[in-house]
């Protein structure tokens, strides 16, 4: 987990998927909301991290599962769900203009909102498992 942690961070950083997308873009000729390229593989890498998860997901305390679901639901709302719209937005009407800033503050908010609960979800089972009466 802190992989991914860490490869989010620096995509956060550097732009990759950006990168990713232009590269993408002179292959592929895509539009509406697969606009953006990097929302396509995106979609696939999710589903493969997603799947290597389960199992740890399942293993934790109830609370923290749905912590870190909800968590992984918002940040996808915002990584895929509003870039697939901002996609749509942008092919029709360019980057230039307020609509374009909102769409992209409402991404960047779920998207660390996100990280802000699962780093909660994650506090919240190092609490657990370090109290002298952990198993309450």
């Amino acid at each position: 987990m802190t992989v991914i942690f860490l490869l989010l961070s620096v995509d956060e950083a550097v732009s990759f998927h950006e990168l990713l997308s232009d590269i993408l873009e002179e292959t592929f000729s895509l539009s509406g909301f697969s606009y953006f390229v990097w929302v396509v593989p995106g979609t696939l890498f999710v589903a493969f991290v997603g799947g290597l998860y389960l199992h740890f997901l399942w293993n934790l305390p109830a609370r923290t599962r749905y912590l870190m679901l909800a968590a992984g639901g918002i940040f996808l709302c915002g990584a895929l769900g509003v870039e697939a719209v901002t996609a749509r937005y942008v092919e029709s009407n360019g980057f230039a203009d307020l609509t374009y800033a909102g769409l992209a503050t409402v991404e960047e908010s779920l998207e660390m909102g996100s990280a802000v609960l699962s780093l909660y979800a994650l506090s919240y089972v190092r609490e657990r498992t370090t109290e002298p009466n952990a198993n309450r």
